[in-house]
């Protein structure tokens, strides 16, 4: 059962999801390499929760093991400014460490760049804990808000650091359009952008 997730449901999906992300490459490539890490990934996922949650477009399975930060037209549409930047400076030490705070800035920035400026919900984050992966979650969370994006002729959006999750979204109706190519040897996002299809009236 898909539900909408709810404020009290964060701590336990920033652990989901931390735990999805794990091996994630762009994550591994941004997030500080050291003993403090998993917090790190349970602090980044907590705060990408509570800033979307109150939009009220996050769904998660009954038993929090799967989630999709979805947020809607306008919201995060675009980057923060110099003032954001440096209030967030510290939190964003917390999950980069000062050695890869410049990599997370730059992957930050790349997103924003490359994000379309036609009115689209954005897919922030989809997530299936391991023990979870390849119960159908992922398809099931997306079926949930894809399904009424239809009918409300609406496109999605988003940013896969996965190859190995192509397919995935591309039987959902996703397509690539573009690529983010971080510097330094890093790893690649493909920006895959959603049609709404057309529904028939019954």
């Amino acid at each position: 059962m898909i539900r909408v997730a709810e404020a009290r449901d964060v701590p336990e999906l920033a652990d989901a999801l931390s735990r999805a992300f794990d091996g994630d490459p762009v994550l591994s490539w941004v997030m500080r390499d050291d003993g403090k890490r998993p917090e790190a990934m349970r602090r980044l996922f907590t705060y990408i929760l509570r800033e979307s949650v109150p939009h009220g477009e996050v769904t998660a399975t009954d038993d929090l093991d799967a989630c999709a930060v979805w947020v809607p037209p306008g919201v995060w549409a675009e980057p923060p400014g110099p003032l954001e930047s440096l209030r967030m400076l510290p939190e964003t030490l917390r999950w980069a460490g000062l050695g890869r705070l410049r990599r997370f800035m730059e992957m930050d920035a790349a997103e924003y760049a490359k994000r379309p400026r036609e009115p689209h919900f954005y897919l922030a984050v989809l997530g299936v804990r391991p023990d979870r992966q390849g119960a159908g979650l992922g398809s099931a969370l997306l079926r949930h808000t894809l399904s009424r994006l239809d009918e409300a002729g609406m496109p999605a959006y988003l940013e896969n650091s996965k190859p190995g999750n192509m397919p995935l979204y591309e039987r959902h109706g996703f397509r690539v359009f573009d690529e983010i190519r971080l510097s330094g040897g890093g790893p690649s996002e493909w920006c895959m952008w959603r049609e709404p299809r057309p529904t028939v009236n019954s």
